[in-house]
């Protein structure tokens, strides 16, 4: 299940937002949100607007006083929005956050492992493949590695291979980190093969 752009967006909206948001009306007369940029926007352009007809029009007049009172409530107006911006503003690191979390949630199958006291072992991944994790004893090893298909060792040889190649093309370029890790899951697939 693939998640679209606009529902990406309608998601993090609901995250942020607490509820029913507020719209905002346009002077092209599309319905925004309010205290979003196109909003703002509009308020500029309206403050202006009504900024300009006040100041074609003589002094104390009748018009003069009412462009007053229609700039004093548009200003009122863009403070609030730009105030509900602030709210609503998102840090780049919390934005990061929801999306990790929302495309954790697409992972198709996905369930957690179940919390068992019950001596389960459990599985540790090595290479592409999952074993029963090691216990440290060495007829428990023995007894793990022959639950292992043939088909198993072989995937595990072929990864041991691929692996060894990593291993010594990292030591050429000197990068001594990827080389011990690579070290320590031939370590471990060798173990498991036996």
């Amino acid at each position: 299940m693939q998640i679209s752009k606009t529902r990406l967006f309608q998601l993090i909206r609901e995250s942020v937002g607490s509820g029913e948001q507020p719209t905002h009306r346009t002077l092209g007369g599309e319905m925004v949100s309010f205290g979003c940029d196109a909003c703002v926007v509009d308020m500029d352009a309206r403050i202006a607007d009504a900024t300009h007809r006040r100041d074609s029009m003589s002094r104390r007049t009748d018009g003069r006083e009412h462009y007053n009172g229609i700039l004093k409530v548009l200003r009122r107006e863009r403070r609030a929005a730009l105030k509900e911006a602030e709210k609503t503003a998102v840090s780049e690191s919390a934005l990061r956050h929801m999306i990790r979390g929302i495309l954790k949630e697409q992972v198709v199958g996905y369930s957690a492992p179940a919390k068992s006291g019950s001596g389960d072992p459990g599985y540790e991944t090595i290479g592409d493949t999952s074993v029963p994790a090691s216990t440290g004893d060495e007829d428990t090893a023995r007894k793990q590695r022959s639950q292992l298909s043939l088909a198993d060792k072989e995937d595990l040889r072929a990864q041991v291979g691929q692996m060894q190649q990593q291993r010594s093309a990292a030591l050429k370029k000197g990068d001594s980190a990827t080389a011990n890790h690579l070290g320590v899951q031939l370590q471990r697939m060798q173990d498991v093969l036996g």
